[in-house]
């Protein structure tokens, strides 16, 4: 029941969040190509308007020490159902 768009990596993604209607969550990987999480993360922080998004990374190398700036993490493979109660937290 949720509308989701998709980007191929976190350039990608930052141009459309800079365009287009903000999301309600992005739900992140560390490992794209162009630009990674991590770099994704960097960026989103320095832009004030997109600073407000929350971010949950969703990635097999996901952890504190890489994940600063996101709302929290899941490592993959990641339970659905855990992954849905976080989306319904954000996306009311």
């Amino acid at each position: 029941g949720y509308n989701v768009i998709e980007a191929t990596n976190g350039k990608e993604a930052l141009e459309f969040m800079e365009k287009e209607t903000r999301p309600c969550l992005v739900l992140l990987d560390m490992m794209m190509p162009i630009m990674n999480g991590r770099q994704f993360l960097d960026k989103l922080m320095e832009k004030n308007i997109l600073i407000s998004i929350p971010v949950i990374v969703l990635s097999a190398v996901a952890d504190p020490t890489n994940t600063a700036g996101s709302v929290g993490y899941m490592k993959k493979p990641a339970d659905i159902d855990m992954i849905l109660k976080m989306v319904k937290q954000y996306c009311i």
